[in-house]
């Protein structure tokens, strides 16, 4: 507990510790709200934001336990009461700060919420100024500030209850379960089988699109619930994203790179976003489910050992960096001769000739997505020239670059 001696010299010097340590701004109210002291040198605060602080932390209330909250501007704030000689004193406020860096679709869906606080660019400036940290980091701050003020030691589960687990909400899901689970016995109307999910799994992880067809043309038993009251599209929606997660899953067991799995869902959650209609959702289902499947069935690899697995999965996350026999095996710590025999036995090909095939490989994808000139893509992709990429190109397809853009691209 902090001591009545020297009160303000113990704040100032706690603020100075914290500030200079951990760079986020610090505010200071005593227990009537009014702000006392604050430490924000270097940061372009939100005023409007900064004016709500009282409300959303309650400064007249004392708190055991240090407090996070986030603001509709996204921006992220702790706060931890002042004690003294068993008397609540005021609050420290630490923030804002972010979760992750903010997006250009992060500021319009801001802008569209009707948020009347400055134009695109100034939010952006202003963003850009707050410092990074990621949720455990901001649980640990207050861990860490909170046995800087009284020299005790809390844990990263009792922070992450307090703030976070909602006995109300606990207790609303169950009224909602029990009354629920009745009318379906009532009406004789239950969930789907998990059986027809598993077996749809099942096609995903094997890239089975033949079966995968013909399960999902099969009417299913059951519902599968309601995902937003009274909106039966954002309901419909909610379920193919919930879908996609299942789909990434299986086809990431089925072999898929990971980071090429999620960037997949993505793509189809966003595009869920954007359909509006029964039909266009239903179609979309139908193609997201048979493109996860088709992508786990040609993959080549999908039954090498688990050395040469390794080895491809870093191949495709490192696509666009110069990699080597070398870089693979100081990074996956195995012997380089070794695996240069083992590669070439299990896959046909040395490492150099598959990566190139590869870096082609995504060549192709960029020439066909994106507006990258020929140029632009072989120094994405670690070549050493234009030229040389050219050729490379040719000994894989058997066309040039241009030719290969000219005539698959989408007009």
């Amino acid at each position: 507990m902090v001591s009545s001696n020297n009160i303000n010299q113990n704040i100032d010097f706690i603020f100075d510790i914290i500030f200079d340590t951990l760079g986020l701004p610090l505010y200071f109210f005593d227990k009537f709200g009014t702000l006392k002291l604050s430490k924000s040198k270097y940061y372009n605060i939100n005023n409007e934001t900064f004016s709500i602080l009282p409300k959303l932390f309650e400064l007249n209330t004392y708190n055991p336990i240090p407090v996070i909250k986030s603001t509709i501007y996204m921006e992220n704030f702790l706060s931890i009461s002042i004690l003294i000689n068993n008397e609540f004193y005021g609050t420290l406020i630490l923030g804002p700060c972010l979760y992750a860096p903010i997006t250009e679709e992060n500021i319009k869906s801001i802008l569209s919420n009707n948020v009347s606080i400055y134009d695109k660019n100034t939010l952006l400036k202003y963003y850009s100024s707050l410092p990074i940290k990621t949720f455990s980091e901001l649980v640990n701050i207050s861990i860490l500030t909170y046995y800087l003020i009284y020299n005790k030691k809390l844990n990263f589960e009792s922070v992450l209850k307090e703030n976070y687990y909602n006995d109300n909400i606990i207790n609303i899901i169950n009224k909602n379960i029990e009354l629920s689970a009745s009318l379906s016995r009532q009406n004789d109307e239950f969930h789907h089988s998990i059986v027809h999910e598993k077996t749809i799994m099942d096609c995903i992880r094997n890239g089975n699109k033949e079966k995968l067809l013909r399960i999902m043309s099969e009417p299913s038993e059951g519902n599968y619930g309601i995902l937003a009251k009274n909106n039966p599209m954002r309901s419909l929606k909610n379920l193919l994203i919930t879908s996609a997660t299942l789909l990434t899953r299986a086809a990431i067991d089925g072999g898929m790179d990971t980071e090429i799995a999620y960037t997949l869902s993505d793509s189809y959650i966003q595009l869920i976003e954007e359909f509006n209609t029964v039909n266009d959702l239903n179609n979309l289902r139908i193609t997201m489910s048979c493109d996860f499947a088709d992508r786990v069935s040609n993959l080549k690899y999908i039954n090498y050992p688990k050395t040469i697995t390794h080895c491809i999965s870093y191949i495709h996350k490192n696509i666009y960096n110069s990699i080597s026999l070398e870089s693979i095996c100081n990074h996956l710590n195995f012997n380089s001769s070794y695996i240069s025999r083992y590669f070439r036995k299990e896959v046909g090909v040395t490492i150099s000739e598959f990566i190139l095939k590869e870096k082609v490989e995504e060549a192709k994808r960029l020439l066909l997505s994106s507006d990258y000139s020929i140029l632009e893509i072989s120094v994405l992709l670690n070549f050493n020239d234009q030229s040389y990429f050219t050729k490379i190109f040719k000994r894989f397809t058997k066309t040039t670059p241009k030719k290969y853009r000219d005539t698959n691209k989408i007009k």
